[in-house]
């Protein structure tokens, strides 16, 4: 399970750590660690090689990273170019990120966006979770697999279940648990074992399982169907309405990192000072808001107080996650030596924003985490623009 605090603070990345708690490496072309470090390490871009342990967290932000020692807790990352060649004693977390595992991991793998290869000698012994471009998996899943991708590849060992959403899967290794497979085209190589039952579904047409399901059968299963067809995994039923979600999204990015970065900066500082305090903050004002607006109602003097606090409602909520991902990209850009400009903010929180609705729409869980973070960050803007009284200095 999550820990607190990655609930929270999981696509804040580094904020879950005060000053004194970290090592920042910040942005470097090129830094070879081999020395073991035993406070968080956090890597932002460049080139990055660690011959050494960690014994701790380690946050990546972008860079191609060489890990070639054990990390004995949990690995935080969004975008870059990563290969772990060295024992994890935790999570393995990221967002937008080329993964290429090659050794043990003792937690959960879960990937939101970009690539993995995980090779045959790698164990991964958590939950594996990806919603990714593509997987070439030939490792070993001691828990359950859960897969939504465009090219998946199986040739590994699955112990336990296994659930597969893709455009295009090729099966060739061992599962030994139920099996749920669901794909515009089914791909069952010779080699393939499923020790248990499959459901499945296919665009194409029925699948040829031939001697590979060993102890139930394998059931074509019309639940399993992509309700939009190959864009299932954009959340959107066409392309050409993603196009126009995803420019609209960018167009207020950049109209509020123009007009409102300073103060959503301050805010985010708010949230790291008091964490606990913005969440309830955020949550008074998303519960207690529709309460006053209803009390206003109810006085014919109060209507127009109530319209204009509904209106204002409306729009908090339509930008919550906006406001969130550009929150977050303005302390990103605080906490960092090498300050970003303009463009490169509106990208990072273009980026962050794509993390966070594809978080929402995993599952339940997911969804309890973008919210919990949108909570956060308006309780803080709320912390920023409350008045505080003045005291009068005599």
């Amino acid at each position: 399970m999550f820990k607190m605090k990655k609930l929270l603070f999981f696509f804040f990345l580094s904020v879950i750590a005060k000053n004194n708690f970290a090592f920042p490496v910040g942005y470097t072309e090129e830094v070879i660690i081999t020395k073991p470090v035993y406070q968080n390490l956090y890597i932002s871009g460049g080139y990055v090689v660690i011959n050494a342990p960690v014994y701790a967290d380690l946050v990546i932000a972008g860079g191609i990273v060489q890990i070639n020692d054990s990390v004995t807790s949990d690995i935080l990352a969004i975008g870059g170019d990563i290969t772990f060649n060295g024992y994890v004693g935790g999570d393995i977390r990221c967002a937008g990120a080329k993964l290429h595992i090659l050794k043990n991991v003792k937690g959960d793998l879960v990937v939101i966006g970009g690539n993995v290869i995980v090779e045959k000698e790698a164990v991964i012994e958590g939950l594996v979770s990806l919603n990714i471009r593509s997987a070439d998996f030939e490792g070993t899943a001691k828990n359950e697999v859960h897969i939504n991708c465009v090219n998946f590849y199986f040739n590994g060992m699955a112990e336990r279940g296994m659930n597969i959403r893709s455009g295009k899967l090729e099966m060739s290794g061992t599962v030994a648990g139920n099996a749920m497979l669901a794909a515009n085209e089914i791909f069952i190589d010779s080699g393939a074992i499923f020790e248990d039952s499959v459901n499945y579904w296919n665009s194409k047409a029925a699948v040829d399982f031939a001697s590979s399901v060993k102890k139930g059968k394998a059931v074509y299963d019309e639940s399993l169907a992509f309700p939009y067809k190959r864009w299932y995994y954009l959340g959107t039923n066409s392309v050409t309405g993603l196009v126009w979600y995803l420019c609209a999204a960018l167009l207020m990015i950049a109209l509020m990192e123009y007009l409102f970065s300073a103060s959503l900066k301050k805010a985010a500082e708010k949230v790291l000072d008091a964490p606990v305090r913005s969440l309830g903050i955020g949550i008074l004002f998303f519960i207690g808001t529709p309460i006053a607006i209803i009390l206003f109602f109810i006085t014919l003097i109060g209507i127009p107080v109530a319209l204009l606090l509904l209106l204002f409602y409306i729009i908090i909520l339509l930008l919550a996650n906006i406001i969130a991902s550009v929150e977050t990209a303005n302390w990103l850009n605080n906490r960092f030596p090498s300050k970003m400009n303009y463009w490169q903010m509106i990208f990072i929180s273009f980026l962050i924003f794509v993390i966070l609705k594809s978080l929402s729409s995993i599952t339940l869980f997911g969804s309890v985490i973008v919210i919990t973070i949108c909570f956060m960050t308006t309780g803080g803007v709320i912390r920023l623009f409350r008045r505080k009284r003045q005291i009068p200095v005599r």
